[in-house]
């Protein structure tokens, strides 16, 4: 009887002693999922007309569109571009939306 529970205890051991790892072929495809699914998000840009609200900090632009004002993330070169632009000029949007809900924009032209 000894036995059989050693042998029965060393089992359920040993059993739980595996590891939660993928194999590399299956990270490898987690992988590549992961890197399509950003180059859609990229790639779905988006463009709207609206009228510039104005610089809302350093970094983030204010845009009228369909009455509502939506907020966008600049990068510098496009800060340059948004100080020149005076508030209630229309303008047309080309931004992408990041996987964290923030809107990024790509692109800004006056009408």
């Amino acid at each position: 009887m000894k036995k059989f529970v050693l042998s029965m205890s060393l089992m359920l051991f040993l059993a739980g002693c595996g590891t939660n790892e993928a194999a590399p072929e299956d990270q490898k495809n987690s992988d590549n999922q992961t890197e399509n699914s950003s180059s859609e998000t990229e790639s779905s840009e988006v463009s709207k007309s609206g009228t510039f609200s104005g610089l809302a900090d350093e970094h983030t632009i204010a845009v009228e569109i369909d009455g509502e004002e939506t907020t966008f993330q600049v990068d510098s070169e496009l800060q340059e571009k948004a100080k020149g632009i005076e508030d209630g000029t229309s303008v047309e949007v080309k931004y992408v939306e990041a996987d964290n809900g923030v809107l990024e924009l790509k692109e800004i032209e006056t009408k």
